[in-house]
């Protein structure tokens, strides 16, 4: 998954200049075989290629809309988040008093139980961040990819993966 907010062409042509190659070198193969040989087998009418070519406008056209829309409703969902985080904060302030305690404790105990709750949300916000990025092995386990893995890591990954925070219970 690319987050980055910008991407630039001297990356596109990083991850993608072995493939550009192998099909050049394809491309050139073929032409010259149909141009030297004669074959005239090999020769696709113009009308079959735009017939393709629209065929594949539309899929890659629904395919970028289901993309769009995926990361609309990731945005959403981590929008909800961080607005429940917020409520949870403002309720954990407001609500943990000694107003309807049947044994009153100290102030400074009151902040330590605050606390607490607040640090166990972070570790839980921070281990959910780190979970969504984790490298998924359906993601990149193709054969071509391999190649690609290590560069993809180095400049997509988080830099620093926090370790799980230990909590005191």
């Amino acid at each position: 998954m690319i987050v980055t907010r910008r991407f630039s062409l001297r990356r596109l042509i990083q991850f993608t200049s072995l493939k550009i190659i192998y099909l050049a070198i394809y491309s050139a193969i073929i032409v010259s075989l149909a141009y030297f040989t004669g074959w005239k087998w090999m020769h696709i009418p113009w009308s079959v290629i735009s017939l393709i070519g629209i065929a594949v406008a539309f899929y890659v056209g629904f395919k970028n809309s289901q993309s769009y829309d995926r990361t609309w409703e990731a945005r959403k969902i981590w929008g909800a988040i961080v607005n429940d985080s917020r409520s949870f904060a403002t309720q954990i302030n407001n609500y943990i008093s000694n107003l309807h305690a049947s044994t009153n404790i100290t102030d400074l105990e009151i902040q330590e139980v605050k606390r607490d709750l607040s640090y166990r949300h972070i570790a839980w916000l921070y281990r959910l961040r780190r979970q969504l990025w984790a490298v998924k092995d359906w993601e990149h386990n193709m054969p071509i990819n391999n190649v690609y893995k290590e560069k993809f890591q180095k400049h997509f990954a988080p830099k620093v993966l926090l370790q799980p925070l230990a909590l005191r219970l």
